[in-house]
């Protein structure tokens, strides 16, 4: 069994300039830590993978303190404003010494993958909002999009307003 945890960056502050190094907004590290303090009741603790981007780094950090299995966090560029097949492909090349993985990263794309991996129809994935799933799957390597709806044993949403 593998576990996936995908989650949405918390709230950041509004700017025209440099979407790239936009931080968290207070309100967002609030929403961020209640949203942290909730998924701390998940059965496993995660390696967390995330943007590099300055709002999903910051998001991941207040993550750790919940849900990290000790590992250090993992910023990966490419999930920068990646689709799902880029995250796929990142989620296929952890280590299968990984159980469990949390992903923070942005939306489009997060919305889109909570919607697949939770066969629901969502109306939105809003800032800090999570998706969990547990897959019946052995290895990182058989996570396929196309096939990855069969996978699925059980999952959960964690939703913001």
């Amino acid at each position: 069994m593998k576990y996936l945890l995908l989650v949405r960056h918390s709230i950041a502050v509004t700017s025209l300039l440099d979407d790239f190094n936009r931080k968290l907004s207070n309100e967002g590290f609030t929403l961020a830590h209640k949203q942290g303090k909730l998924l701390s009741t998940l059965p496993v603790k995660f390696q967390i993978l995330h943007s590099a981007a300055t709002r999903t780094t910051e998001t991941a950090q207040i993550m750790e303190d919940y849900l990290s299995d000790g590992s250090k966090l993992i910023s990966d560029l490419n999930l920068y404003n990646a689709d799902l097949i880029s995250i796929a492909e990142a989620i296929q090349e952890m280590s299968d010494s990984i159980d469990a993985l949390a992903i923070v990263g942005h939306n489009p794309s997060m919305y889109e993958f909570a919607q697949l991996i939770s066969k629901s129809k969502l109306r939105g994935f809003n800032p800090a909002s999570a998706c969990f799933a547990k897959f019946s799957i052995d290895t990182w390597g058989e996570f396929e999009l196309n096939l990855i709806e069969e996978k699925v044993v059980e999952s959960a949403l964690y939703l913001t307003n």
